[in-house]
This record gives structure tokens, C-alpha cells and sequence, in this order.
């Protein structure tokens, strides 16, 4: 993987939904170093122009339909307030941090209850081995990119929580988010927003900076990283869910094992539809049985464009150092982490 990634920023207001791209170190994502300033959302960098020969590349006709309204939050705070003095880790002295790595390794457990602002969802995860509950439509978008981005080889929701201890002896407790492994080999965490406007409130700020400290200081992760969902944009957001989407789609091994050859000869890239043709599936049915083996991590495809024949589909790297995030459970939960 190139060493630079692909920021994607949150939609303008006009609603254009354009995509810009910002440098950002790869260390700074692994490190979950991002601020809510500078959402890194790292996404599959941008292959050569297969079609070359010199040749101006035509627009599919998927790429000319009108473009929908952005999406915007039920509600989003709308003013910044400013900190007036110390925090609360600092008045409450929070001290002693212990780490409870959940017994469901992390399952959510949640009142399903109706007239709510948000949805609440349960769906199984490939890449958690497990069933995921989703608070809300935010946590189910990074859900469903951590699915089909292959760079995840590993992720859990509400992993674990935290305790710290105050000097009245009370007991506060932060869960982080999300937990993901990534194809390096490397653990991050996440606290997920609907919009960047959430991380500018000074108690949230304030608990999230202490609670990035204390789990860089117990060696778990190097902080903790602040996304938010508004930073897909229009087209990102429907590319991954049309990948999404079709990842219970069956296929037999030999179909994979096919593709990944096909992929190999042409140097570890090609394209989708010379891939699907090669496939003895109907055209629909092996575009299908792609889409599921990127959820796989059989195949990669290219998040920053539509499903069209020309889409880059190339070889994911194997993982280097795979299992990490179940070795950090078993720390914790010994006996659990199959």
C-alpha cells in the first residue's frame, strides 16, 4: 500500500458531494493521530488507467445519472463551546485505568425500542465472527466500509470498556467505538460521530484526550481516532453499500480461486469486467459473487468508483501479522478469544 492516503471530506454546502484528496502520513491513521479537523478516511488509492493506449476514458452510464441530495444528520450541534476551565478528568482526578474486555467479545447489547431518532440494527459481520448491534445509522455506515475495504482484516464494536477510578471514589467508564485490525498487523481505535460538530464540545473533547492517553499508555493502541459518517461522501457511501449489499451472495471456491488467478496473470490487476466474463456465471450473477469475495478479502476493489466494467479489482496483500486483535482479547479474556 502506498504510503500516502485519501482523505475524503465531508460534502460542501452546496451538495455537490465532490471528493478531494488530502496527503495524510499512513503512521498518522494507524496511530489514530486524526483529529476532528482532519477526518482521514483512508481509501483504496486510485489505480493506473487500465484502458490506456492513450485513449480518453468514457464515462459509464451509471456515472451520468443525476446525483441525489446530500444526506444531512436529523440534528447536529451548531455552535462550538468553548472550555472555561479544567475538565472533568482533571477535577475528578480520574486515576487507575482498568481495561473489560466485553464477555460476548464486545457484542452490544441494546433495548430495541421504537420512536427513536436513530435505528437500531443487529447484522452479522464476517470479519467479527459475530453478530453486530448498531446504535445508529453512523456506527452501521463505518460497519458496512470496514466490511468492504479490504485493508480490515479484523474489527469488533464495543470491544471494550475502561474504568477509572475518581478521587471521591467513583467509577467512571468510557467503551470505546470500534476495534479494527488492519492488513499491517496493526490495532486501532475509533470513537464514531455523525458529524465532526459532536467532537468540538469541551466534556467530549475532554474525555476522549484522556481516554487517548490511557490507552496509548497501556499499550493497546496508539490513541484514539475521531471519524464521522458525514465525511462519506454521496458516491463513496453508495459504492460501498452496493458492494455491501450483495456480500451473502454464494460462489464456490473454484470461482474464487479463478478470479484471484485471472487478477494474477494481469500483473495483480484488472478489471471487473474482464474478471466477470471469465467467471461461467450469468454477467449480473459473477459481478454478485465479486462483491462477496471482497468481503472476503479474496478480492480488492477500488471504493472511489462506481461499479462499472472498467473498476480496477486487484489482489489484497496477506495480512502481516493476522490475529492480532484476538491475541489483544485473549489478553484480557483468556479462553475467549476463538
Amino acid at each position: 500500500m502506498a504510503d500516502v492516503l485519501l482523505a475524503l471530506h465531508e460534502t460542501d454546502e452546496g451538495g455537490r458531494g465532490e471528493q478531494t484528496v488530502k496527503p495524510a502520513v499512513a503512521s498518522e491513521f494507524a496511530a489514530g493521530k486524526a483529529s476532528s479537523q482532519n477526518l482521514v478516511l483512508p481509501s483504496i488509492p486510485r489505480s493506473a488507467p487500465l484502458q490506456g493506449r492513450g485513449l480518453p476514458r468514457l464515462r459509464h452510464r451509471r456515472e451520468t445519472l443525476p446525483k441525489r441530495p446530500p444526506r444531512v444528520p436529523v440534528w447536529r450541534p451548531t455552535r462550538r463551546a468553548e472550555a472555561t476551565g479544567p475538565g472533568r478528568s482533571v477535577l475528578e482526578g480520574w486515576h487507575e485505568p482498568e481495561v473489560i474486555v466485553m464477555d460476548d467479545l464486545g457484542c452490544m447489547r441494546v433495548s430495541f425500542t421504537y420512536n427513536q431518532m436513530s435505528s437500531v440494527s443487529a447484522v452479522y459481520s464476517e470479519k467479527a465472527r459475530r453478530a453486530h448491534y448498531d446504535e445508529s445509522a453512523h456506527e452501521a455506515a463505518f460497519l458496512r466500509w470496514f466490511t468492504v475495504d479490504t485493508r480490515f482484516t479484523a474489527i469488533q464494536f464495543q470491544p471494550f470498556t475502561i474504568l477509572v477510578r475518581t478521587n471521591t471514589g467513583k467509577v467512571r467508564e468510557y467503551t470505546v467505538d470500534a476495534l479494527f485490525e488492519t492488513q499491517d498487523g496493526i490495532l486501532g481505535c475509533t470513537e464514531i460521530k455523525a458529524t465532526p460538530e459532536y467532537f468540538n464540545d469541551p466534556e467530549t473533547d475532554d474525555k476522549l484526550s484522556f481516554f487517548s492517553r490511557t490507552v496509548e499508555s497501556l499499550g493497546i493502541t496508539s490513541g484514539i481516532t475521531r471519524w464521522a459518517a458525514s465525511s462519506f461522501t454521496n458516491d463513496i457511501s453508495r459504492n460501498i453499500k452496493d458492494i455491501y449489499d450483495k456480500r451473502n451472495t454464494g460462489f464456490d471456491a473454484d470461482h474464487a480461486e479463478l478470479a484471484r488467478r485471472i487478477i494474477s496473470a494481469n500483473g495483480g490487476i484488472s478489471t471487473l469486467g474482464t474478471v466477470a466474463a471469465a467467471l461461467p456465471l450469468r454477467s449480473l450473477d459473477a459481478q454478485d459473487a465479486l462483491r462477496a469475495m471482497a468481503c472476503r478479502r479474496l478480492v480488492g476493489i477500488d471504493l472511489t468508483r462506481p461499479f462499472c466494467p472498467d473498476l480496477p479489482i486487484f489482489l489484497p496483500p496477506e495480512p502481516a501479522r493476522p490475529g492480532a486483535l484476538r491475541a489483544f482479547q485473549a489478553q484480557f479474556l483468556p479462553g475467549n478469544a476463538e
